[in-house]
């Protein structure tokens, strides 16, 4: 058995999250400050989910996508809370929207119908009149790697002052 998964590819499927880092991050903590925010995430873990498939798949052939992406600035860009109170910027980009599905057709699973680029700012809530940021962001390249299911687990925020 053990020798039929090694020739059938079963050993390779593991769960898979790929993001790619914000590299100007210090540009959306300004942004969060001059915004009313009093803490955000530590600016090393500012980053754009492509991928959360906790369902097992062959990514072993995939080759991550290394070059740095530029979104362009934006003012129609959306503050949201999610349910798990994380407060994220949306925005749009049709290369980011498109390597999704390039990895969900590759057997990647996925909890939603479609993709929504966004990067998580807080878990402490949203200033009543904070504006979306509107500025450039800088995506360094692709990061792939099995999901950690505790990867909240010593998650702290720093406070802006």
């Amino acid at each position: 058995m053990i020798l039929n998964e090694l020739f059938s590819g079963k050993n390779n499927m593991k769960t898979c999250y790929v993001n790619r880092p914000v590299l100007n991050k210090e540009a959306v903590r300004d942004w969060a400050r001059a915004n009313g925010f009093r803490s955000t995430l530590p600016g090393e873990d500012f980053h754009v989910t492509l991928v959360y498939s906790k369902k097992p798949f062959d990514w072993s052939k995939v080759s991550p996508d290394q070059n740095v992406l530029y979104i362009e600035p934006d003012t129609r860009r959306e503050l949201h809370v999610f349910d798990g109170g994380a407060t994220v910027v949306h925005f749009k980009d049709e290369r980011l929207d498109q390597r999704w599905a390039d990895i969900i057709k590759m057997g990647a699973g996925t909890s939603y119908p479609t993709y929504k680029a966004h990067v998580t700012i807080t878990y402490k809530g949203k200033p009543a009149r904070a504006i979306a940021y509107p500025g450039e962001l800088i995506l360094g390249p692709e990061n792939w790697q099995e999901i950690d299911d505790d990867w909240r687990d010593g998650m702290a925020e720093v406070p802006l002052g």
